[in-house]
């Protein structure tokens, strides 16, 4: 087992192409199942054992702890601690909340895992490329993708295709340099991204429901993606693009939104964005 600080665990996210939300978490919005995490110690126990099976023939993958402070009258900080300790690691948690463990490591993951949910923490568990990913949530559920437990839920409640294709007209301007103070280098402010919003939808998007997912490149252009949802709680993604438009062409910067009616993962979905192909 590996330890690692915020920022190495970020890096390692990056580098095994692990998205991460804006709040530098493992994404999870994508997830496909719903399950809640039982009242019942011995139960929840049960339940963590058959959600790391999952992870036993991966030859490695990320457990990254979060929100360890939610009920503090409900856990005992000194027993995941002196757990650490036997592993030789003395700083903080919050220093070091992320651990890397290797296909041999299964029933050490199991053990810290098993703590995390005990004590009602948020628990990311991710392998490279988000094959697989497992969330527990300090509010008692917990989402998977990859990965199917008992009494799970679908997320989504509509079969891909059977959403009304709801597409907003694209916003175009010039080419344009990154949002001066934004570090995520949008060449869009989330400003202008509402007021984009704002007359084509029947609901209010507020600066707080915008959620940045990712930012990469398809061909020669940038993207960032953000995600949103409606009333309905239907996810609509939202796509900003600087580069040439078309490939080859000027230089532009646009965005274009939608309710990602076909339930496109995040990569497919803006390499159809890019293409136009809806």
């Amino acid at each position: 087992m590996k330890i690692l600080s915020p920022r190495e665990a970020a890096t390692w996210c990056q580098e095994y192409h692990v998205a991460l939300s804006d709040r530098g978490r493992p994404e999870d919005s994508d997830a496909d199942l719903k399950f809640r995490i039982p009242r019942d110690a011995q139960e929840r126990v049960h339940l963590v054992s058959q959600a790391m099976g999952a992870f036993r023939d991966e030859t490695v993958f990320l457990v990254w702890f979060d929100n360890w402070s939610v009920w503090p009258s409900g856990q005992r900080m000194h027993v995941f601690d002196r757990l650490r300790m036997s592993y030789g690691e003395t700083r903080p948690l919050i220093d070091s909340p992320g651990h890397l463990f290797g296909q041999t490591e299964i029933e050490d993951a199991t053990s810290f895992v098993t703590v995390a949910v005990l004590f009602l923490w948020d628990c990311h568990i991710v392998v490279p490329g988000r094959r697989k990913l497992l969330f527990l949530s300090h509010d008692e559920f917990g989402l998977s993708k990859g990965i199917e437990l008992p009494n799970s839920e679908r997320v989504r409640t509509a079969a891909a295709g059977s959403v009304r294709p709801r597409v907003l007209p694209v916003w175009s301007a010039d080419h344009r340099d990154p949002v001066a103070g934004d570090p995520l280098g949008c060449p869009v402010s989330v400003g202008e991204m509402l007021e984009y919003l704002d007359p084509l939808l029947t609901f209010r998007v507020l600066p707080e429901n915008l959620e940045f997912i990712q930012k990469g490149q398809v061909d020669a252009s940038s993207y960032w993606l953000w995600v949103f949802h409606a009333e309905d709680k239907r996810r609509w993604n939202l796509c900003v693009f600087t580069g040439s438009d078309p490939p080859g062409g000027p230089k532009k910067t646009w965005m274009c939104a939608d309710n990602n009616p076909y339930d496109l993962n995040d990569r497919d979905y803006v390499i159809a964005i890019y293409n136009k192909r809806y």
